[in-house]
This record gives C-alpha cells, structure tokens and sequence, in this order.
C-alpha cells in the first residue's frame, strides 16, 4: 500500500517544514546537555546515576509541583543525561519537550508496568 492509495490521508502529509503549534526552544534556552539522554520514570535510577564519579547536576525542569533532576554522567567515553520522568505520559512528555530545546536528540525511555494476568512471569513478553 502506498501513499496515492490512501489520497487525503492526513497522517501521510508532510508539513515538517511548518513551525509546530508548541516550540519550545523558542522558550527554553539551550544549554550543554549531551546529544543522548535516558528518561527514567522511576527514581531509584535518576539517584543512582547521581551517585557515580563524575556527575555533573543540570539545571532541573521545573514543574508546577517541583524540580525534576537532570543529571550529566560519563558513560562509555561519552557523555549521557539522565532525566526523572515523573509521573504519567503528559508529564514525562512535557519533560522531554524541554530537554529536546536543551539539546538532547536521542532518548530512551525507563519505567515498568502492571499487569491484570495472574499466570504472566514478571521479565517476560505477554505475546
């Protein structure tokens, strides 16, 4: 299937050369973050990052309800930030906007979830 079959689809247009309705760099200064980033969801791993040689604290996202850490790690030869989530999509997407004006360009989320099935392990795949 390609694009000329499915004319006027709006999810195949593309208007990436449009300024979006939010831009935030165009609020939130740059500053030296590294290219890579993980945004962790819990907060036991934004703590232990903050704990190994050589962590720099960033400037926190601030939220309405508080600061979320960004800290700056040496990992394999490089540089790696590692951003708190908080809690739920809205959250961590608003959190991942800001960092990306920062300068961050590759992220990888952490979290976990909870399931409703008794008989599924914890660690495995549900399909």
């Amino acid at each position: 299937m390609t694009e000329t079959d499915l004319p006027g689809l709006p999810l195949l247009e593309d208007d990436l050369a449009s300024p979006g309705v939010i831009e935030p760099h165009r609020v939130v200064a740059a500053r030296d973050l590294p290219e890579r980033a993980v945004l962790c969801f819990p907060r036991q791993p934004v703590e232990a990052a903050g704990a190994l040689a050589g962590a720099a604290r960033r400037d926190p996202v601030v939220a309405e309800h508080g600061h979320h850490a960004v800290w700056d790690v040496p990992w394999r030869g490089q540089r790696l930030a590692v951003v708190q989530a908080g809690v739920g999509a809205p959250m961590a997407a608003g959190i991942l906007e800001e960092v990306v004006a920062r300068g961050v360009r590759a992220v990888v989320a952490v979290g976990g979830a909870g399931a409703l099935l008794p008989d599924l392990v914890m660690g495995h795949p549900w399909w």
